[in-house]
């Protein structure tokens, strides 16, 4: 939903939000100490506040993530390509 909005997202390096975005659109944080997520939680934070243009660049690859990779046309296209590749091959 985020992407959708064309806002960066921030999440865990663990589990499922990671495998679903790449880092052009999401910054990862590593889990290791509930302490240690929470100050780079809050560094990364203020690094995006703080820069426009990575925030913008982010935001614009947001929005194209998502059309690329979460709408059902796209969707719909690339499994019909995945099946047509398939059939080809076989």
């Amino acid at each position: 939903e985020a992407l959708s909005f064309g806002l960066p997202m921030i999440v865990l390096n663990h589990g499922g939000p990671q495998s679903t975005v790449d880092d052009s659109v999401a910054v990862k944080l590593n889990v290791s100490t509930p302490e240690a997520l929470v100050v780079d939680l809050a560094s990364q934070i203020t690094s995006l506040s703080l820069d426009r243009k990575r925030r913008e660049e982010m935001a614009y690859k947001a929005l194209e993530y998502c059309k690329t990779n979460y709408l059902w046309e796209s969707k719909v296209q690339n499994f019909s390509h995945t099946m047509m590749n398939w059939m080809i091959e076989k």
